[in-house]
């Protein structure tokens, strides 16, 4: 439900460069860059430490004050972000072994082994799910939608996906399994892993969403009002209300009924009757509408809980990370 979080740390903690090194040398993978901001008074040097295994990116100040951090919470656990966090142990879970690795970076930092962000506040939340679901189905429901935190019209690209695209809110709907990376699905019976997820933005905006003090920003993460936000988000969508009259619309049922099996149809439909280009846009509408009554988003995010996950594993990715757990457990102080 929870994929990538920002944490931005008014007060700043201070990262000591011989445990950076350390945390480097441990790790086979790690980047590391640096860039100067021009600011009003004084240019001043910034620097970003990643450790993708952890999908892990701290950014710091030249004197190695940590300002904000990005990570991945299923990487925390698996070593990849194709599984999902699907419970709130587990995300405890991956904020415990977080708070690790900053005790470990920085000795005077405070974090305990809570669901808390601790000295900071999230500025950057991706709540995300992966349906067994065909990703076309999707995206021929929504491409005619709008949503009402969104004001672009959606961005369709050549592989199948959907982006909506606004200043605090990003919808994204893609494929995330990857016949060029491996990998397989669970459970086994599942088709398809077609990930929907809702890219938050901004302290006052994430705040609100969430229902706490956007003075404070939201600082704690729960699986239950996570997935009722996601819920909401997705419902939220509305399509361009059509005139239609009985038959057309019968007509657009009947379409969206065999664009299930057959994603041509309604093409080939407009062709043979050789509608003209509003007549054409109009029936689509009526075929898109249709399919949403027809596919109910409503049930993909039932209301008591999400549907269960369909996780992409990396097998040999998931195997490296949990031996170099075991190998630096003691070190990192990660369970």
């Amino acid at each position: 439900m929870i994929d990538t979080i920002s944490i931005n740390f008014p007060l700043p903690i201070l990262l000591l460069p011989e445990r950076i090194e350390e945390l480097q040398s441990l790790l086979p993978v790690h980047r590391s860059s640096s860039q100067v901001n021009v600011k009003p008074n004084r240019p001043q040097r910034t620097s970003q430490y990643s450790f993708p295994l952890f999908g892990l990116r701290l950014f710091t100040t030249s004197t190695l004050q940590l300002t904000k951090l990005e990570v991945e919470m299923p990487c925390m656990l698996y070593g990849h972000n194709s599984r999902l966090i699907s419970s709130q142990l587990e995300i405890d879970k991956a904020l415990s072994r977080l708070n690790s690795l900053l005790r470990f970076l920085s000795p005077a930092y405070s974090g305990d082994d809570a669901a808390s962000i601790i000295n900071g506040h999230i500025c950057r939340l991706d709540l995300v799910w992966q349906f067994d679901v065909p990703l076309q189905l999707i995206r021929s429901s929504l491409q005619h939608a709008k949503h009402p935190k969104i004001q672009s019209p959606p961005d369709l690209y050549g592989k199948g996906g959907i982006v909506f695209k606004g200043r605090n809110l990003r919808f994204n709907a893609y494929a995330k399994l990857h016949k060029k990376r491996g990998g397989h699905l669970m459970p086994a019976s599942a088709v398809d892993a077609t990930r929907i997820e809702f890219q938050t933005k901004g302290k006052k905006f994430i705040a609100e969403l969430f229902g706490v003090n956007s003075q404070d920003g939201l600082n704690t993460l729960q699986f239950t009002e996570a997935y009722q936000v996601y819920r909401s988000l997705l419902m939220a969508f509305t399509q361009v209300s059509p005139s239609v009259n009985a038959s057309s619309s019968d007509i657009g049922s009947f379409l969206a009924m065999e664009a299930k099996r057959d994603a041509g149809i309604v093409d080939r439909y407009i062709k043979h009757r050789s509608l003209h280009k509003a007549s054409s846009s109009r029936l689509r509408r009526q075929v898109t509408q249709a399919k949403l009554n027809v596919f109910k988003l409503v049930d993909l995010v039932p209301p008591p809980g999400p549907l269960a996950p369909v996780d992409v594993i990396h097998a040999k990715v998931e195997a490296v990370f949990q031996t170099f757990l075991q190998q630096n457990q003691a070190l990192l102080s990660i369970q």
